[in-house]
This record gives C-alpha cells, sequence and structure tokens, in this order.
C-alpha cells in the first residue's frame, strides 16, 4: 500500500485538527516532504503536537518518519497528486520536485539516527553554535544559523573574515559547524584552532561532500553527505549542486534537535 492509500485508509478515524492536517498535506505535499514540522507548524497556523499525532494516526513513528516515506512516495508516483497542473509547467516542475526528494532522501538514509541524536545532544548542550561557509556553503551556513536562533539555540555565523576574531570569544562548550564541500577554505582557521591547548579547543565538525577532504585532520569531527558526483550522472537537473546536500543536512539536523528540545 503506497502512502496515499494508507492515509486514505485512516481519514474515518481522523479527528478535526488531523483532518485539517491531512487537508493541508494534498494541497501542498511538498512542503511536508521537505520542510521540519516546526516549519510547518509555523507556516499553517497549526500545532507540531497535532501533525506529529496526524502521522502517528496514519501509521508512522513520528514525523520524520513520515516525511520520508511521502519524500519516497511523491519520487516514486507523482501522478497520486490531485492539484492540476499546466502540463509544460508540470513536467519541469516536477523533475526539479522529484530531484529535490531524491537527494533529501539521500542524505537521509546517509545520516544514521544515531548520527543525528549525537548531533543534537552536542547542539544542545553547547554554550554556542557557531557556523561557517565559503561561496556556495556559506547558505547552508546562514541556514543552520538561522533555524536554530528561532528555535532557542545561541547560533552565530561567523563570516569569512571574522574567523580569526572569533577565537578571542569561542569556548571550549562551543561548536563550530563548517560547512565546505571539497576545498580548504577553512585551513589558517583550523591551523589556528590546533595550536590551542587541547583544554580550550572548540568542539570542530566538518560537513563536507568528499570524504578524503584535506582538512579532516584537523577537525573534531567529519560528516562526509552524498555528493552529487556520486549520484546517478545526468539523472538530476543542472540545477541542483552540491549546496543542496547541505540544505538537506540542516533541515534534518534541526528538526531533530526539536525532537530532542521538546523531551527536555
Amino acid at each position: 500500500m503506497n502512502i496515499w492509500d494508507k492515509i486514505e485508509s485512516c481519514k474515518p478515524n481522523l479527528t478535526p485538527k488531523e483532518l485539517e492536517i491531512y487537508e493541508l498535506l494534498h494541497r501542498d505535499p511538498y512542503t511536508f516532504s521537505a520542510g521540519s514540522a516546526m516549519e510547518i507548524a509555523a507556516r499553517y497556523g497549526v500545532a507540531q503536537s497535532a501533525i506529529s499525532r496526524f502521522c502517528q494516526k496514519v501509521g508512522y513513528s513520528g514525523f520524520a518518519d513520515f516525511r520520508l516515506s511521502m519524500a519516497l512516495g511523491l519520487s516514486s508516483d507523482p501522478a497520486n497528486l490531485d492539484e492540476p497542473f499546466n502540463s509544460n509547467q508540470k513536467t519541469h516542475e516536477m523533475d526539479c520536485t522529484q530531484a529535490m526528494c531524491s537527494i533529501i532522501t539521500t542524505v537521509s538514509q546517509a545520516l544514521p539516527d544515531s548520527l543525528l541524536d549525537d548531533l543534537a545532544q552536542r547542539i544542545l548542550h553547547s554554550t554556542n553554535i557557531y557556523t561557517s561557509g565559503y561561496g556556495a556553503s556559506l547558505c547552508a551556513a546562514q541556514s543552520l544559523a538561522f533555524l536554530l536562533t528561532i528555535s532557542s539555540i545561541p547560533s552565530h555565523l561567523l563570516l569569512a573574515s571574522q574567523e580569526m576574531e572569533a577565537l578571542h570569544m569561542i569556548k571550549p562548550s562551543d561548536t563550530v559547524f563548517l560547512f565546505s564541500v571539497s576545498n580548504p577554505s577553512h585551513r589558517d582557521f583550523l591551523s589556528l584552532v590546533t595550536d590551542l591547548p587541547e583544554e580550550k579547543r572548540p568542539y570542530t565538525i566538518l560537513i563536507t561532500g568528499i570524504p578524503k577532504h584535506p582538512l579532516r585532520h584537523k577537525v573534531s569531527q567529519v560528516i562526509s553527505l552524498p555528493c552529487w558526483t556520486s549520484w546517478l550522472s545526468g539523472s538530476y537537473p543542472m540545477m541542483m549542486n552540491n549546496f543542496v546536500p547541505q540544505f538537506a543536512f540542516t533541515q534534518l539536523v534541526v528538526d531533530r534537535v526539536t525532537q530532542h528540545y521538546t523531551k527536555m
């Protein structure tokens, strides 16, 4: 049974609030497959608890499990959508949307629950979170800092010109997320960090697109995301770039942080 049939079979048992989520899902399925529960709740003025109850009512352990199934369902059978599209526009939009869903799914499958849980705990128990990136990776760094900030987690974006100055303020109880697909852009910053006594170093996490990043030995932890060039060659629109997996990573991490935060 696909996800749409599964949802329809549960419809008679949904409460009025859950039926509201049901209607939102049919109007905007791609937001449900790509956004976090917090974003959906803020966008449509519904409670995160209602979203969670809906997901459980239709047979999933929670929103993260539901979102993954939704992404797979949209990617494999987008024709199930009820909304009418202009035929020429639909082909273009579906190509892009299917690619986005596939990327999110691929990144999600590459990040074990244990890793996401560890990252969530580290973020919640750090004094401050700092993020940094160069070029396209700066967008992912901005996204993570922003999403954590609106989730009440103290987070700060470090621009390239501020990394060195920030070392005077960063504490060993802080965590620094460095986004870099393959270039050693943060070399000078990490060289200074590794020169610090071990008890004064912040915890540094490198988010990269290649396992053998040139700076992998200078950080506390390396997280290697699926790389654009390693996926099915030619199957993604050219507009899809390596920073898309980084965005997917930020969403998955913040979603897990939110789950842990609500349990505290």
